[in-house]
């Protein structure tokens, strides 16, 4: 399941950690190219080192493809020359400030827990921090890193352009002290990616960091980049999963982003209009906003707001394509609120509603018969439920298309269902005027069954009827007016009721209706009015 945000599809897993505030937001040079950032990547970096020192070495030369960093040592090596001020000069270039990706990073990581980490120098990701983060911003520079699995704030793992210069990590010996001898970085890194969801923002295949990051990635941790180069092998030898938009089209980075953060900001209030117009309009949806639908129909927060407004046909059918609804027809699907109120909302609006005065397919009642039997035609223990809930609560006469559901109700009893609200249905005054539902519900609320039972100084199995005593006494005075009538149709059902559970009391050793124990006889006596 992904939703799909400024034309990017963001994985589930991803949004529900942010919201859980597992997730860790891992930024490189990318996020910082774009106006009025203007800043270069780290091969851009190195050529500018190259221009400023009129080097003839050129870094995009093969010799140093993938060295980057071993060029920028080389260039440190020369007398005189201190690359790490070059590269702090750089990145605060006069001019340059934040850009929309800092922005709307800014307010993604400040809606729930803010957990960043970035191995860019500049500071333009700390301003919009600070500007969005609600209260004081932990702050940590290299090489002084919290602990990996337990951390709060932004983190500049390879330092920060406003420290002493000397403590950016550049060269390749800078990264060699960082990853492998002492180490510091590999350790918060391990720490970390074991510990949290991780999305890489603003990185290539190309990028020297991530060479260096592999070296850190736990085996475990679950890990994402957005990039416009999806294929790359470096993606699958580092275990991380690509996120992809249009090659070249780092514009729709940026969308995404930004349409994250606006989805982000939106309150419950505003979740709730939202959908509402969606779910009203009568053009059809866009991608994206089918995308934001599916999404809160799994979210136990805004779901509700679904099943207030969506009560046309089009929308049970677009929800019998989704995963949350499917479950109301898996007997094995476990209860959860997101559940509950899609089953009450197809029960009330579509199978139990009384539509009796529309004509032919446009029926919300039908619609709702086809989905079930397209759906197998078996009802979990939420949606049993709920349809039997919605039978109790049913506003006047129950027309035939709604009584209908009681036989559903009656043969797929199972553990987990109410099923006092098959007692209830003893009550509903129409029943009575449909004989054969009426004696079939008479014979399935008579049906014995186990039940442990302790006392008289022993544990035991007993037997009992399947729907309650006083339930079954109100309605068996429904027939006594009628007895003489009625008799040649009620008789045969009882009379196998009474069998069925003489039968399988012998077959248990049971007593509990054993007339030996229970009752002194057939007939009425004083000492027997007690059950």
């Amino acid at each position: 399941m992904t939703m799909l945000l400024g034309g990017v599809h963001i994985p589930a897993d991803v949004l529900t950690a942010w919201e859980e505030q597992r997730l860790v937001i891992f930024t490189g040079a990318g996020v910082s190219m774009s106006p009025p950032s203007s800043l270069p990547n780290f091969a851009g970096l190195a050529a500018e080192v190259a221009s400023i020192l009129q080097s003839l070495l050129d870094p995009e030369a093969d010799e140093w493809k993938d060295q980057l960093d071993t060029f920028m040592d080389v260039m440190n090596e020369d007398d005189g020359v201190d690359v790490h001020r070059l590269v702090q000069g750089i990145v605060t270039k006069e001019g340059s400030a934040p850009n929309a990706n800092h922005n709307a990073l800014a307010q993604i990581a400040s809606r729930f827990s803010t957990r960043v980490i970035t191995t860019n120098y500049d500071l333009h990701l700390e301003t919009a921090l600070r500007a969005h983060h609600d209260g004081p911003l932990d702050v940590f520079r290299a090489p002084a890193m919290p602990l990996g699995d337990d951390f709060e704030g932004l983190v500049y793992l390879h330092g920060s352009a406003e420290d002493d210069p000397r403590r950016l990590v550049v060269t390749d010996r800078d990264f060699r002290h960082a990853y492998f001898h002492s180490a510091w970085a590999a350790r918060f890194l391990e720490r970390m990616f074991r510990e949290y969801v991780v999305l890489f923002v603003g990185y290539s295949h190309s990028d020297v960091v991530m060479k260096y990051l592999g070296l850190g990635l736990g085996p475990k941790s679950k890990r994402y980049v957005l990039t416009d180069s999806p294929d790359l092998a470096i993606w699958k030898r580092l275990h991380v999963a690509p996120l992809e938009y249009p090659s070249g089209r780092h514009d729709v980075l940026t969308n995404c982003l930004t349409a994250w953060a606006d989805h982000g900001a939106r309150g419950l209030l505003e979740h709730r209009q939202r959908i509402r117009e969606l779910v009203s309009i009568a053009s059809k949806p866009t991608p994206e906003e089918l995308s934001y639908l599916e999404d809160s129909v799994e979210r136990p927060d805004r779901i509700a707001f679904f099943c207030e407004f969506a009560t046309d046909n089009v929308w049970l059918e677009w929800a019998a394509q989704q995963e949350p609804f499917k479950k109301l027809f898996d007997r094995s699907a476990l209860p959860d609120a997101v559940m509950t109120q899609l089953a009450q909302w197809f029960a009330r609006d579509f199978a139990l509603v009384d539509d009796t005065t529309v004509e032919g397919d446009e029926r919300r009642s039908v619609r709702a018969w086809r989905v079930f039997a397209e759906a197998g035609g078996v009802l979990s223990t939420t949606a049993w439920n709920a349809v039997g809930q919605g039978l109790l609560a049913f506003s006047g006469a129950r027309p035939e298309h709604v009584l209908r559901w009681l036989w559903v109700l009656m043969e797929q009893e199972h553990a987990g269902c109410q099923d006092d609200f098959l007692d209830y249905a003893l009550e509903y005054a129409e029943v009575w005027d449909d004989q054969a539902l009426c004696l079939a519900l008479l014979a399935h609320l008579m049906a014995p069954r186990l039940v442990p039972e302790t006392g008289w100084g022993t544990a035991r199995i007993g037997v009992k009827t399947r729907g309650d005593l006083h339930w079954l006494d109100k309605a068996w005075k429904k027939y006594e007016p009628d007895l003489d009538a009625l008799a040649p149709v009620v008789f045969p059902v009882v009379e196998v009721a009474l069998l069925k559970h003489l039968d399988l009391e012998a077959r248990v050793g049971a007593t509990s209706i054993g007339f030996n124990r229970r009752r002194s006889a057939i007939q009425p006596h004083e000492q027997d009015r007690y059950r």
